[in-house]
Order: C-alpha cells, then structure tokens, then sequence
C-alpha cells in the first residue's frame, strides 16, 4: 500500500484541499488517523480541529462512502472494494505577505508506516518551496519514506514574484 496525496493551496481561504487515494487495501473498516505530536513539540494537542468538511469516496466510480469521526483525531470509513479516497479541506498558516506553510494535519491509515507521495499544486504565481530530505519525483511531487518524514518536513508555498525580487536582492 502506498498513499498518494494531492495538496493544492487556496491562498484567498489560506486553506489547502487534500485528496488522498489509497490502493492496495482490503474490502474492510479502515481507520485513519491525524497526529496528536508534531515534531519538534512534544505536547499532545488536538491538530485535526483545522481539518474540515472530510468525505470518503470510491476512487473508481466517485460513489461517497460513510465516513464518521470519532473524537478529535480518529476516522473510520467502510470501504468496499481494494482502493479507498478522501477528500477534506485543512487550514494554512500565512508565515508572512507572501508565504504560506502548509500545517501537519495530513491523516493517514492506521497502523501503515511505510512511504508516501505529495503532489502539490500552486495556483499561478505561487511556487512550492520544499527542503532537501524527501525524493524528488518532478512535477512538485515529493516521496517520503514514512509519515514522519512527511511531517517533519516545512514545505511552504511562496509568491513567486517575491521569491525572484528576494533573489535579486542578494
């Protein structure tokens, strides 16, 4: 099994909507789970209150699947078939005029530990800024080898007419 994710910002909400498709699973009750520790913090608090409006869906036909949560940061869908997609909406966090950092709120399949994939997608005039540690596929699609890599790291997206007159700055 390998989650593959889509992050796509909206920097007029400063919100970014996810979708995250997972193959490979069996027809089952699937939990997912959001963090309760982002790294470098060591307090337990309840990040998935910035996640919102969480729908699960049949990747192959789009027929919604029931979905419920269960306290701040549990998920239980019925997935019928091998493949199961979810779709949700998480705040942004503006760091200045013309960055924003995307949160940790990603949630993920319990117990799987394993890699993942981001795509993300700026809106023209945004360029996605992303540190060294995860495998650069192109196209702005990273691979982490697990999920704690995927949230330890600060991607963050930038104007990109910023970028270049900070660029020409130096």
């Amino acid at each position: 099994m390998q989650p593959a994710y889509q992050v796509e910002l909206d920097p007029g909400l400063l919100e970014l909507r996810v979708q995250l498709h997972i193959a490979g699973l069996t027809p089952r009750e699937t939990t997912l789970l959001a963090p309760g520790l982002a790294p470098g913090d060591y307090d337990f608090e309840r990040f998935s209150r910035a996640v919102r409006e969480v729908r699960a869906f049949d990747p192959a036909s789009g027929t919604a699947i029931e979905i419920h949560r269960h306290g701040w940061s549990c998920y239980t869908a019925q997935q019928r078939s091998n493949s199961l997609g979810l779709s949700y909406r998480m705040a942004a966090l503006r760091l200045e005029s013309n960055s924003i950092v995307l949160g940790g709120n990603y949630l993920r399949v319990a117990p799987h530990d394993g890699p993942c994939r981001v795509r993300y997608a700026a809106p023209e005039g945004w360029a996605v800024r992303h540190p060294a540690g995860a495998r650069e596929l192109g196209g702005n699609q990273w691979e982490y080898w697990d999920y704690d890599q995927l949230l330890g790291t600060p991607v963050w997206f930038e104007e990109e007419r910023h970028a270049l007159a900070a660029h020409v700055a130096r």
